[in-house]
């Protein structure tokens, strides 16, 4: 318009400049006014053709070069909006599509003919992602061209030719011409793959949050960027404690300095480490935790980030070490059993033969004296043997129903003068019955074991206290009673105000020997003894100590229901006079067997003896004679007592058994003899009971 303005003004110019010089040139020549017009008209027309030509041709030039500027920019920006990799469109302010490039065609699925001219909202932008509609006047395009305010929007969806939803990221960018808004440029992109991302990685999100085990990501410096959920479960640190931080906030010490150098080595350089870590918890405590830790790569396969997965396996280590314990405990046994068996055959030699001598010499002589203290000593053997027979679970045991509490109240002033009177002594039996079953001497060598203990724990003084109560086992106990079966128990609890006891030594005080006293202050029995006592009852013991913290032991015995132990009848005592019978004494030991056989002859016995249980059963089958009782060692070799006596017992259906062993496993005693028939004695045995038993058992036929 302003270009037309200015070609009337150009043309205009001339014209009147022209008619002027014209008028000026007439008024110097004095023509006549006919021919002044016919003149003016003329030269006007002949003067200022060139010029109005010349101009129009200069203007018509211009045009055309504009237009094939604008074709030359239209076929530039033609090409510009196909090679944009987004989609874009022009929208009127009726909602029309205007234009549409090649990308925006591909996305929605339809061609050039069916976009441009049509309502863009109705077309495909319709309906929400949740499938409910969505009204035009509520839409961000609209409300761009309405306020002009350029928008971005990254939660809707667009819908496609073939009926499908793509969700879609846009910007919506007024166009304002002469300061009116004219229309809105829509671009878009399809977001299908980062919403599948985002989901991939929310649902990865989730898993780390719902994990059982740790998960820690850190930079290349080992700064700790996330933790999960877990980790804070595990180690009692919340997120913001650690955030910023190294994981070396976790280093409990038990790891060396090299073991964490080829840890940062292996994952320096590309690989992955998995091992074992002893990590600790907020309180101080450890966490054992099985980890593997590696590095965390870009698309380029740089490493940008560590990331470490660990599970806690405490509760696993825990078991894994009270198994190792338990075997190690068992193997001990074993060995520690067959020590005692052994040498309880040749104790009862020595305390045998020692007493046929002390028979035969004058009392109070030196000869006298000197044998008593051979007798002393065999007691003082006899002891440590019985002690490693406990550990070892392998004596006889005679357990009745009893009431702990009641056990504690009669023994405490014996405690009381054991500890000394720098100890301060305190027990908690609480009101209600503590019943248990066992031996009654075993659970008193309990008691006096632990107090001595604690005594030694407390040189300078302290306080030792005792008690009982009711408990329940459920399987939320500690770790260390995890092995346990549910049930009710009695807790006898011993706990003194000590020295206290490191881990390393705590695995080792209920091996037998094991001391940490000095030369001739203590056996190392003592704790293997209670030990023992406890397994064999089928209780549980826990230790909780600490150096400088003191110890306290943790004894839980099945609960046993409260019955009334019926009272035996009063058999008159044994006669001092000679029996005759027949006595097959069976016993591999030669030195036991010629024992038995010289005292039961001095009492007027017939005596049948051997060393092996085929001859006695061969001598048993050919004997014409009645025999009265078998007298046997349990652990023959070959067929054992037990066999030995049911063998001879069908052919002689009448015949009594005493049975000897310097070791036996009570349940297997318990189930192999027979009341009224059977009798069984634990070596060494002195030779007085042995007569004892074996005339009692003839008598009570």
């Amino acid at each position: 318009m302003k270009r037309n303005l200015a070609l009337f003004l150009k043309i205009l110019f001339i014209v009147s400049a022209t008619e002027l010089l014209i008028m000026a040139a007439f008024s110097f020549f004095r023509i006549t006014p006919i021919l002044s017009a016919f003149l003016d008209t003329m030269l006007l027309a002949t003067i200022s053709a060139p010029f109005i030509y010349l101009l129009i041709r200069a203007e018509l030039e211009y045009c055309r070069m504009k237009d094939e500027a604008l074709e030359n920019t239209g076929k530039k920006n033609s090409v510009l909006l196909g090679a944009i990799g987004e989609g874009l469109y022009g929208m009127d302010m009726s909602g029309n599509v205007m234009f549409a490039n090649k990308a925006a065609e591909a996305i929605l699925g339809y061609p050039e003919n069916e976009l441009i001219g049509k309502h863009s909202h109705e077309l495909f932008h319709h309906t929400r992602p949740d499938g409910s509609v969505y009204p035009a006047h509520e839409c961000n395009i609209y409300a761009t061209s309405r306020d002009g305010k350029p928008r971005r929007i990254s939660d809707e969806v667009f819908w496609k030719k073939d009926g499908s939803s793509i969700p879609v990221e846009y910007s919506a960018t007024p166009v304002i011409e002469a300061g009116a808004i004219t229309g809105v440029l829509i671009a878009f992109n399809d977001i299908t793959e980062r919403k599948r991302a985002e989901d991939e990685q929310a649902k990865l999100a989730e898993v780390l949050k719902q994990s059982y085990d740790s998960v820690i990501i850190t930079d290349m410096e080992g700064i700790i960027l996330y933790v999960n959920p877990a980790f804070e479960k595990h180690t009692g640190f919340a997120a913001q404690e650690v955030l910023g931080k190294k994981p070396s906030v976790c280093k409990s010490g038990l790891q060396d300095a090299n073991y964490y150098k080829r840890l940062w080595d292996t994952i320096k350089a590309g690989g992955i480490w998995s091992g074992r870590l002893s990590n600790k918890r907020k309180d101080g405590s450890i966490i054992e935790m099985d980890a593997i830790i590696f590095p965390i790569k870009n698309a380029y396969v740089q490493m940008t980030n560590y990331a470490a997965v660990q599970r806690d396996v405490s509760t696993e280590v825990a078991l894994e070490n009270q198994l190792r314990q338990s075997q190690k405990m068992e193997s001990i046994g074993l060995l520690a059993g067959g020590i005692a068996h052994d040498f309880n055959n040749i104790l009862m030699a020595i305390t045998g033969y020692s007493q046929f001598l002390s028979n035969k010499l004058a009392p109070g002589s030196q000869e006298a004296s000197d044998l008593e203290e051979i007798k002393k000593a065999a007691d003082r053997a006899v002891s440590l043997t019985r002690q490693l027979l406990i550990f070892s679970r392998k004596t006889a045991v005679t357990p009745k129903v009893l009431d702990l509490a009641e056990v504690i109240q009669n023994i405490q002033k014996m405690l009381k003068r054991l500890i000394g009177e720098n100890i301060e002594f305190q027990i908690d039996t609480g009101d209600s019955p503590k019943c248990i079953k066992a031996d009654p001497s075993h659970i008193e060598q309990v008691l006096l074991n632990l107090s001595v203990n604690a005594k030694d724990a407390m040189p300078h003084g302290g306080k030792l206290s005792i008690s009982v109560s009711n408990t329940v086992l459920d399987g939320k106990s500690p770790i260390e009673l995890t092995a346990a079966k549910p049930g009710e128990y009695v807790l006898l609890r011993v706990s003194d105000t000590g020295t206290g006891m490191s881990n390393e030594l705590i695995s080792k005080i209920f091996e037998p020997f094991f001391t940490t006293k000095g030369p001739g202050k203590g056996t190392g029995l003592g704790l293997s003894t209670v030990y023992g006592i406890v397994k064999q009852g089928g209780g549980y013991i826990t230790v909780d100590s600490a150096p400088g913290k003191g110890s306290t032991f943790n004894i839980y015995f099945p609960a046993a229901e409260l019955q009334l132990e019926r009272s035996e009848a009063v058999r008159p005592e044994v006669e001092d006079a000679k029996i005759k019978a027949t006595i097959l004494l069976v016993d591999d030991d030669n030195s036991v067997r010629s024992l038995a056989h010289r005292a039961l002859i001095e009492k007027g016995f017939v005596v049948l003896d051997f060393a092996t249980a085929e001859e006695a059963l061969a001598l048993s089958e050919s004997y014409k004679d009645k025999i009265d009782l078998l007298l046997a060692d349990v652990g023959l070799p070959g067929i054992s007592g037990f066999k030995l006596s049911k063998k001879i017992s069908e052919k002689r259906p009448g015949i009594k058994s005493v049975f000897m062993s310097g070791r036996i496993d009570p349940e297997i005693l318990k189930s192999e003899l027979i009341t009224g028939k059977t009798s069984f004695l634990q070596k060494p045995v002195t030779m007085d009971i042995l007569v004892e038993t074996v005339t009692k058992a003839i008598r009570a036929a």
